[in-house]
């Protein structure tokens, strides 16, 4: 289903409204934990293609030439030599995926948006691609010392990462006046991570640290979880603003994720 769902202010009072009918008084519940609840957004979420044809054709190629990588250092390539080779390998591709989400949120082909990519959107790239190299360093290795056994499964957690990154450009390519809510159903199975993103709703375009299935939650690319976006008033993102940074926000989610985190 659709990562970013946008709701006008009368259907994010509508919603807000059901979820209250249906929870009664009780007071403990966030705004995204309250839209988590709504059927009317349910409806609509479900309603929407969640991952386009052409995101499909990008993880297809990114797949294929992680697997090239790969089929090198079982040939005898050494993992140092394809370093150089396998960062621009995901700085090709997560310049493609962020481009592509960008494209579908201001209506512009993503070959004009890798042309004019922001130096804030290209730290974020940047930054992303470090992160993702210093899991992949150590695969490498193992597929070259014959200890790795679930080469394909973990090429797979590649691909599906770039939905995250694909969620990021979206994010990157909505108007500055849009207030963002970290939504999903309150239960037994969310982590840590999601409880923490959905107790500090909303968000702005600069202060959301991460996007589900980025990578970033302790659920990685299992997270059941969406961001509700809706317009916002400048007063609304100023004061949204003033909340913590996206460095604090980012610092705790990597605190979060250390006394379990999943190798990929």
């Amino acid at each position: 289903m659709a990562l970013i769902v946008h709701v006008t202010e009368d259907e994010y009072r509508e919603m807000l409204f059901e979820s209250n009918k249906s929870i009664g008084s009780h007071t403990g519940y966030s705004a995204g934990e309250k839209l988590g609840q709504s059927k009317q957004l349910t409806r609509k979420r479900q309603s929407l293609i969640s991952t386009h044809d052409a995101l499909i054709e990008i993880q297809g190629q990114y797949r294929d030439a992680l697997l090239e990588l790969m089929d090198a250092i079982e040939r005898g390539a050494t993992p140092s030599s394809m370093e150089k080779k396998a960062r621009g390998v995901f700085e090709k591709f997560f310049t493609k995926a962020f481009a592509k989400g960008v494209s579908e949120e201001r209506g512009v082909p993503p070959s004009r948006v890798i042309r004019g990519l922001t130096p804030a959107d290209k730290q974020w790239i940047g930054r992303a691609v470090a992160r993702e190299m210093g899991y992949f360093r150590p695969f490498m290795q193992k597929v070259q010392d014959g200890t790795e056994s679930w080469v394909g499964p973990r090429i797979d957690m590649y691909k599906d990462l770039l939905e995250g990154v694909y969620g990021a450009g979206k994010i990157s390519g909505l108007s500055r006046e849009s207030l963002l809510y970290w939504t999903g159903p309150r239960d037994k199975e969310k982590c840590p991570s999601c409880e923490y993103l959905v107790k500090h709703n909303p968000y702005t375009t600069s202060t959301l640290p991460t996007t589900p299935r980025a990578g970033l939650t302790r659920c990685l690319f299992n997270c059941r979880d969406w961001l509700t976006v809706r317009k916002a008033t400048p007063a609304e993102v100023e004061s949204t603003l003033r909340q913590r940074s996206v460095a604090q926000h980012v610092t705790q989610l990597e605190r979060l994720m250390r006394p379990k985190r999943s190798k990929r």
